[in-house]
């Protein structure tokens, strides 16, 4: 399936991109290694986030992103 979408640049202009969209069907041992990479991923993000809030909390002023 093909889409266009349109960013506005910092510039203020807007630019048209084509975009595809697919869809897979994975068979079971390949969906299992897709769902382990999410949730790794996933618990990931959450532990950056963790640290990163507790950062924050300890010292506000710092610029931690």
């Amino acid at each position: 399936m093909r889409r266009y979408i349109r960013i506005e640049n910092k510039a203020g202009s807007i630019e048209t991109m084509r975009a595809y969209k697919f869809r897979i069907y994975p068979d079971t041992k390949r969906q299992q290694a897709i769902d382990a990479a999410i949730s790794m991923s996933q618990r990931l993000y959450n532990k950056l986030l963790e640290k990163t809030i507790e950062a924050h909390k300890s010292n506000p002023s710092s610029k931690i992103s």
